[in-house]
């Protein structure tokens, strides 16, 4: 798979389920995830790597990944517009 065919990848799986609804083992909804591919496309991996490595334990973070994702309002998201500010980040 390319860079490209990424976002057309993941707009396939968002037309077989509901965005929001979050998997039966209480992970994150779909819309969460898409928003985390998202902002770490925008931010670009040299970001998020040096955020790592400012951590005591850069394998075994102490984000609360629940919380980021509250804080950012990641699920009142809309999907589209998530959806295509990722295809425009990863291009």
């Amino acid at each position: 798979m390319t860079l490209d065919e990424t976002p057309l990848r993941v707009a396939e799986l968002l037309r077989e389920l509901d965005p929001r609804m979050p998997p039966a083992n209480g992970d994150w909804a779909a819309i969460e995830h898409l928003c985390h591919l998202r902002d770490i496309e925008a931010d670009g991996y040299n970001v998020r790597v040096a955020q790592l490595l400012k951590e005591n334990e850069p394998l075994l973070r102490d984000l609360d990944g629940d919380a980021l994702a509250h804080e950012r309002r990641y699920r009142e998201q809309d999907p589209e517009s998530a959806l295509r500010d990722f295809s425009a980040a990863r291009a």
